[in-house]
């Protein structure tokens, strides 16, 4: 004799008809949770599968209940706000009973429920409740934050239009799916740990993580887990909320990257200084000879560097770089009082230069711009300076003829600090060449570096 199949309604057309008829929700549940049956009344409350196991499974329905019944306890039924699938809240009663077998074995679950009966002496109580539910589901919809929530499995069983607009997947498509599609591959522990501090009663604050979005860009974001108890304080599931801080680490890593650069600027600068002091002392003929010239290098130096600075709220640094014919107006400024704007001009390329070399530059330009003060084409009212520029090949070629200035005899006796320092800067520095020729009716200097050093 064939053993006895677990009863089921829908083998039994008069019975499927009986509990269309009823006025409250039945479900049979097989024991592993999975929904076997659900009559019409039920379907009106919760048409889809998951919202009607949902329902049976926040009140510690399944595993809870048939534990209960196979060691012959009825479960209590239990009453509770909850949110159907047509966003509308209402109070529902829930109660279980065993679904035996032709033996008499607990083959499922019985659910029945359906709106809570209404007392007079707490209804008004309930209907405040219930409005309070429906005021704070707006809040949660209309929020900027991505708010969602999960079950105990991952599940995710609510999604707000923040979370839409931050991960790309409208409610639709991540309802009833895993959590775990926003988890980078990379960070597979994550959900896991989480999981099980959730389980553990705990809320896990401003954590901050990277998620995948729906085009498979990732986004950084600050989350926020919290616990979702039932109204018997039952963990059920999670509340999250994430914040995208994209922008936000932006700007930290641009803040030190500018602090970087200062640490670095200035300890270049305290090192520069010091060597300049320390190689000048031979050369200076007298402590104000020494004072005189170290302030007009650093005033040099300090108008190349407010080229290189980039001005509040903006990023003049690395959007506008500064150029050659930049850096040569700003330091030849010192120059210009009483001689003609045209006494020191640029023909040819006028290149950007890279932070790096800025300085540099500006260190030959003031030494080149001071001898010839003293000594050359700018020592004279008539006298005059053509700086030469062109790219040929890998190099960055700049010619620097003073004209119009005293006669020379041939090169100078004594080299002074400043042919040391410029000659140090261009072969230490840059990486290039420099020659000078001192022809009769001026100075010419020859300067050829590396083209990557002088654009980065």
């Amino acid at each position: 004799m064939p053993d006895a199949q677990p009863y089921s309604p829908e083998d039994d057309i008069p019975a499927v008809a009986v509990l269309d008829g009823l006025p409250h929700g039945l479900c049979l549940f097989r024991p592993d949770g999975r929904l076997r049956f659900a009559n019409r009344a039920a379907r009106l409350l919760a048409p889809d599968d998951r919202e009607l196991c949902n329902i049976a499974s926040r009140w510690g329905g399944n595993d809870e209940a048939l534990a209960l019944i196979r060691a012959g306890e009825a479960p209590p039924a239990r009453e509770a706000c909850f949110a159907l699938g047509n966003g509308n809240w209402q109070w529902l009663r829930v109660s279980f009973t065993a679904w035996r077998d032709a033996q008499g074995q607990v083959a499922g679950l019985l659910a029945s429920f359906g709106p809570s009966p209404l007392i007079e002496a707490d209804g008004s109580d309930r209907q405040r409740h219930v409005q309070a539910m429906q005021h704070l589901a707006a809040i949660v919809e209309s929020s900027d934050d991505a708010i969602l929530t999960k079950d105990l499995t991952s599940t995710i069983t609510t999604w707000n239009k923040g979370a839409e607009r931050l991960f790309g997947y409208s409610a639709a498509e991540a309802v009833g799916r895993s959590v775990t599609m926003l988890i980078p591959p990379d960070m597979p522990d994550e959900e896991p740990s989480i999981l099980a501090r959730i389980r553990r009663g705990e809320a896990i604050s401003h954590y901050e993580t990277t998620r995948r979005r729906k085009d498979g860009s990732l986004v950084e974001i600050s989350l926020s887990v919290s616990p979702v108890r039932d109204a018997w304080g039952v963990i059920v599931g999670a509340s999250k909320i994430a914040r995208d801080i994209t922008d936000r680490r932006r700007a930290e890593e641009g803040q030190r990257l500018l602090m970087r650069e200062m640490n670095h600027r200035v300890k270049n600068l305290f090192s520069l200084v010091s060597g300049m002091i320390s190689l000048s002392l031979p050369y200076a003929e007298s402590a104000q000879a020494l004072g005189l010239a170290m302030q007009a290098r650093l005033g040099a130096l300090a108008r190349a560097h407010d080229l290189t600075m980039p001005l509040p709220g903006t990023t003049r640094a690395v959007q506008m770089p500064t150029t050659l014919r930049e850096l040569m107006q700003a330091v030849f400024a010192a120059y210009d009082h009483g001689m003609p704007s045209n006494r020191i001009s640029l023909q040819g390329e006028d290149p950007p230069l890279a932070a790096s070399s800025v300085t540099a530059f500006a260190l030959l330009l003031h030494e080149f711009a001071t001898n010839a003060a003293k000594y050359g084409g700018l020592s004279v009212p008539h006298g005059y300076v053509l700086v030469e520029t062109a790219f040929e090949g890998e190099d960055f070629t700049l010619t620097w003829r003073e004209r119009g200035g005293p006669e020379l005899e041939g090169a100078p006796i004594r080299q002074g600090f400043g042919r040391f320092l410029t000659q140090a800067t261009v072969q230490g520095q840059l990486g290039g060449r420099i020659e000078w020729d001192w022809q009769p009716e001026g100075a010419v200097i020859h300067l050829s570096i590396p083209r990557e050093r002088l654009l980065g």
